[in-house]
């Protein structure tokens, strides 16, 4: 399971690649201005034109979503983190009247490390 720093990187990737469908997205809407073509196929043209730069539009908000559960996730694991190490850390500490408990898992995907 990934931890805190690794989901950090997955965020910074898919927000990369947003940003990447972006500029696609802004190319062919430069690359297929109407008037490209003259007569019935131009219209043709602009629909699927339209089509397209609604699905990538779609793609990198999908793409901009799960940038931010990776960075939502990050923030649990890194206070899953930070539980487990004072957990440790009470652990190691001479003995004390308390045993420690140790931390739950917040959810089945967050990693501690």
């Amino acid at each position: 399971m990934p931890t805190s720093s690794e989901y950090h990187v997955l965020a910074v990737r898919f927000e990369g690649q947003a940003h990447q469908v972006t500029s696609l997205g802004s190319a062919l809407v430069t690359l297929l201005q109407p008037g490209l073509v003259v007569g019935p196929v131009d219209r043709v043209i602009q629909l699927a034109a339209q089509a397209h730069a609604a699905n990538i539009s779609a793609c990198a908000r999908e793409l901009r979503a799960v940038a931010a559960t990776c960075r939502a996730r990050a923030r649990v694991c890194s206070d899953y983190t930070a539980a487990v190490q004072r957990y440790r850390a009470a652990l190691a500490a001479p003995a004390t009247s308390a045993i420690p408990t140790p931390p739950s898992r917040p959810a089945p995907w967050a990693e501690a490390g």
